[in-house]
């Protein structure tokens, strides 16, 4: 084989192992007014039978000299979430449901997003309580020795629409959770307020917690546990199980059962899927600690975020704060006011350092065109004309270059073979003949790798394109034209009868382009079986692997595809 094709196999795979290195549900709410107490449960849980999911416990009690305020958790019986009433809050945005069981998030559904995996296309609901872990929001407070407060009955009280107090003394101890909510934002505060009516001093970590269960939904096919430590992003992926979505194993570099700990400069600490993110943000970031708790590797996990432990004296009391987003990637959210002080934004990847400026820019290009032409489709149509008209005069030299040495090679094929046939035996003379002759014909051997110049230069594109098609929360169910609904996803004409196989067009037509491009390219190998192989194997390898891509992404490569080729067809009937 000759280097031009091994180069471009080579190259072939490190696009698949980029694909697969970057591969890592709760019902509606009723409609309810604003202050309404139900005594109605809160929405079921995912179903789950007494052991399913390994028991959890909260925090040990713990002494201001540890390093770290969290202990790691011990045995204990598993115990359903507790069904009781619940408080109601509307807002322009989401649908919220508080719990007096512990004063909980016990729901949380996006006024303005549905999901469209599940039947009757609901809203898109982030908490994901299950029977047997804490619920989301839930605060402990085990180190206080005065029982679990994260199930315990608390009254509440709801001043006005857009704000719930849960209250209750036990043992001398009184806490108060307030939740404030506004119009126009889905970050809110929760506002935790302990008074010491004991004797004793009590040492307070203020520790809140954020279940995640895998949900059978589209949108949890990329569901992770995730912090922010400093400038590190830690995840916790778990692994589509049940919606059959993709994922590529979990945990801290493979290990998804395994806990994990950071002590100091958290800034958040959530839970996230491509477009969504739930984050608990503490008071102080430099005195905060979270950690990471896997129940079952691959579908359930918890996080909690608290602070350092602090001396709370008898007749003292302390209040601490958290913000808590619970929204969708919307950049222009995530870099607002607090929450772009405390980089939210961290959450939409961007890509590795030198692919960050082009995410960025095609983020800003597709957000741009869709404003002057309202169908992504076209507008990444228009971007790939774009791009290709930046890059033509440095094709168009490579294209030209290579005409050129086809034409040169083919002259010179005859004394090739002549020394092929008389020095066969010598490798070192036929090797020496051969560059005689291409030194004296003028041929640069280097020069056979040029084929490969149009992935090199399409390569960063495609990375930077892929990112900002995955992060753009805008592309999620943006349509392009007939069958084709969501750009973000695969597209699918139909099912295969019989096989279970989806049909998909822009795949098959993109391997096809690719094909023809691979013909109409000036060949310089001197071995036919080579150009035969490469004119199939590349095209074939390409389709099998854009298969599983979005169908933005594909729609890009093969209009590139179609534009290369008129550019080839050009170059081929334009005289040297």
């Amino acid at each position: 084989m000759d280097r031009n094709f091994l180069l471009a196999f080579g190259l072939s795979l490190l696009v698949i192992t980029l694909w697969m290195s970057l591969q890592p549900q709760p019902e509606p709410l009723d409609e309810a007014p604003a202050g309404v107490i139900s005594e109605a449960p809160p929405p079921e849980a995912p179903a789950a039978e007494p052991g399913e999911f390994p028991s959890w416990e909260p925090s040990a009690p713990v002494s201001p000299g540890q390093a770290s305020p969290f202990a790691e958790p011990t045995a204990a019986a598993p115990a359903a979430l507790p069904e009781g009433r619940t408080v109601s809050v509307r807002t322009d945005l989401f649908d919220a449901r508080l719990s007096v069981l512990g004063g909980v998030l016990a729901a949380f559904d996006l006024r303005e997003y549905d999901d469209a995996s599940r039947e009757g296309r609901p809203p898109v609901g982030l908490v994901t309580n299950t029977p047997g872990l804490p619920a989301a929001l839930a605060t402990p407070f085990s180190e206080l020795q005065a029982g679990d407060w994260a199930q315990a009955p608390f009254s509440v009280d709801q001043p006005d629409g857009r704000t719930v107090v849960f209250s209750r003394t036990h043992e001398g101890v009184t806490l108060r959770k307030t939740f404030l909510f506004e119009d126009g934002r889905y970050d809110f505060r929760m506002v935790l307020e302990l008074e010491n009516g004991t004797g004793r001093t009590l040492t307070p970590i203020f520790e809140a917690v954020w279940p995640a269960v895998l949900q059978d939904s589209g949108d949890y096919s990329e569901f992770s546990l995730v912090a922010l430590q400093g400038d590190e992003l830690e995840r916790l992926v778990l692994v589509a199980g049940r919606s059959g979505g993709a994922g590529c194993g979990g945990g801290f570099g493979g290990g998804g059962d395994e806990a994990k700990t950071w002590t100091g400069n958290v800034e958040w600490v959530g839970a996230q899927t491509r477009y969504f993110l739930a984050a608990l943000i503490p008071e102080v970031a430099e005195v905060a600690s979270a950690r990471f708790l896997p129940q079952q590797e691959g579908e359930v996990a918890v996080a909690t975020v608290g602070q350092n432990p602090i001396q709370l004296g008898p007749g003292a009391s302390h209040s601490y704060e958290y913000r808590v987003y619970i929204g969708p990637k919307e950049r222009d959210r995530l870099t607002g006011d607090v929450l772009g002080a405390r980089r939210l934004d961290s959450a939409i990847p961007l890509g590795w350092s030198w692919v960050a400026p082009l995410t960025g820019f095609f983020s800003w290009a597709l957000a741009e065109g869709y404003g002057v032409i309202p169908n992504y489709g076209f507008v990444i149509i228009l971007i790939t004309i774009l791009v290709r008209l930046v890059t033509a005069p440095l094709l168009g030299r490579q294209m030209r270059s290579m005409k050129k040495m086809s034409t040169q090679m083919q002259a010179l094929k005859p004394r090739l073979d002549a020394v092929k046939e008389k020095f066969g035996d010598d490798k070192q003379k036929m090797s020496e003949e051969t560059m005689k002759a291409y030194k004296e014909a003028g041929v640069n051997p280097l020069g056979m790798l040029s084929g490969c110049l149009p992935l090199f230069l399409q390569f960063p594109v495609f990375i930077g394109l892929f990112y900002a098609l995955q992060s753009a929360i805008e592309l999620r169910q943006a349509p392009f034209i007939g069958w084709i609904t969501d750009l973000s996803v695969p597209e699918s004409l139909f099912v295969i009868p019989g096989l279970d196989l989806p049909l998909r067009v822009l795949p098959l037509v993109m391997g096809g382009s690719m094909w023809l491009q691979q013909k109409l390219t000036p060949q310089t190998s001197m071995d036919p079986a080579q150009q035969q192989m490469m004119m199939t194997l590349m095209p074939i390898m390409f389709t099998v692997l854009f298969y599983q891509f979005p169908s933005g992404l594909v729609l890009y490569w093969m209009v590139s595809n179609f534009l290369a080729i008129a550019h080839q067809f050009w170059i081929n009937r334009t005289p040297a």
